[in-house]
């Protein structure tokens, strides 16, 4: 199962409910948004801990992860999978304003942020690592414009004229 589909089917589901108005779509929903947070969420690379990321993907056996990677490689993290991995959380928060699901998106965003961005242009880079230890395109041009302060902060939670920086 890849990050990408399963963060576009959250994504449909929280707009099925949010449009028919039937809680069965929601709670589904919540649902994958937690499988999501619990099994497609990684925190370490060989062993070391890191600030998470979405592992782009995941064999499930039952309800339980049996594999995990990057489609890159181990360490090797693409900014279109880990920006995918958001969104759908970000429309389940959306519609659950559910606090604990506020404070993953923030850590992830803000990991996000640090693997990705290039404070030279402003931009973001296709390709970096897990761990931290640098971008695969650093001597390209990053993709992307950065809009404001990249980073979600808490006082940012209900202020929504920096809604393009961080959570649309």
């Amino acid at each position: 199962l890849s990050t990408l589909t399963q963060s576009r089917h959250l994504y449909g589901l929280v707009h099925a409910a949010q449009n028919t108005g039937d809680p069965a779509y929601l709670q589904r929903a919540r649902k994958l948004g937690d499988t999501i947070l619990k099994h497609f969420v990684g925190r370490e690379v060989d062993g070391k801990r890191v600030p998470p990321f979405f592992h782009e993907q995941v064999e499930m056996q039952g309800a339980s992860a049996v594999s995990q990677a990057s489609s890159a490689g181990g360490n090797n993290l693409t900014v279109n999978q880990q920006a995918y991995g958001l969104s759908g959380l970000v429309a389940l928060y959306g519609a659950t304003k559910d606090p604990a699901l506020l404070k993953d998106i923030r850590a992830l965003h803000n990991a996000f942020v640090e693997r990705f961005h290039d404070a030279r242009t402003g931009g973001f880079f296709d390709h970096a690592h897990a761990d931290g230890d640098g971008h695969e395109d650093a001597d390209a041009d990053p993709v992307g414009h950065a809009h404001g302060d990249a980073h979600l902060d808490a006082d940012d939670a209900d202020d929504h004229s920096h809604a393009d920086a961080h959570l649309d």
